[in-house]
């Protein structure tokens, strides 16, 4: 270990600091995801599907069949995720002849206080769809807290993220891609 000496405080440092670099990245990767790559979600199961990134889950990509997620927790005499999000579309597009309050009232029984927060003053003449053209379909999230449906509107496609909050599903995040 007398070689060390020749290498002087900084450079002995910085060796230090890399071994101890070293050490924390294998540490992580040794403690890593669950196998199979899927990340644990903080609290869960490690069960939950979760996409890689963010921007690629607004993209309409399924989740394959061998990466199916868990089913979703509904508590007793609570609608499932399916229904909520549908039952949600029709509040949404009832826009024609109302006013934001009412509409915004109509959504309430359906959306999380954050997403109706985010809803205030926007004019429900500009929901961009008149009717729903199919049934729910599972998107890129789920797990027993949280799910993603895609419902086809008559105008494009609108994606609900719904979470559970004591057993009841609500939606809180809405996005819509226009047909193509």
């Amino acid at each position: 270990m007398r070689w060390l000496s020749y290498l002087g405080a900084r450079y002995g440092i910085a060796l230090g600091l890399a071994l101890l670099i070293a050490g924390l990245v294998l540490t992580v990767r040794l403690a890593g995801p669950a196998p199979g790559g899927e990340p644990v979600m903080p609290g869960g199961t490690g069960t939950q599907a979760v996409p890689a990134t963010q921007e690629h889950a607004d993209e309409g990509h399924d989740l394959e069949p061998s990466r199916a997620p868990a089913s979703p927790s509904t508590g007793a005499g609570f609608a499932p995720p399916d229904v909520v999000a549908k039952t949600f579309t029709s509040a949404w597009l009832r826009h024609t002849g109302v006013s934001g309050e009412q509409w915004l009232t109509g959504l309430k029984p359906y959306a999380t206080a954050a997403l109706l927060d985010k809803l205030k003053g926007v004019d429900p003449a500009g929901v961009p769809a008149e009717r729903i053209t199919g049934d729910p379909v599972p998107g890129a999230f789920a797990g027993q807290a949280f799910v993603e449906y895609r419902l086809p509107v008559d105008s494009g496609t609108l994606t609900l993220r719904l979470i559970a909050q004591n057993g009841q599903w609500r939606v809180d995040t809405i996005d819509w891609e226009r047909r193509r």
